[in-house]
């Protein structure tokens, strides 16, 4: 998933797609509920949106380094 611009933003599922293609539930059970993952922009209940730019610096810092 890529986006034109930081002004567009991802729903769920695109942040699912750019993290490898998790299932929507392993993301927002296990992986957006962290601490310091990026707050999203909550549009309704069911509905949240994040800045793709947060998401892929999120990711630069917690990608887990396994040795060969």
């Amino acid at each position: 998933m890529s986006a034109a611009n930081d002004d567009s933003m991802w729903n769920a599922e695109a942040v699912c797609h750019f993290m490898g293609d998790i299932s929507r539930r392993h993301f927002l059970e296990r992986i957006a509920c962290k601490p310091g993952f990026p707050t999203p922009f909550v549009l309704s209940r069911k509905v949240k949106l994040w800045y793709p730019s947060e998401i892929r610096e999120w990711v630069k810092r917690n990608r887990i380094n396994q040795a060969a």
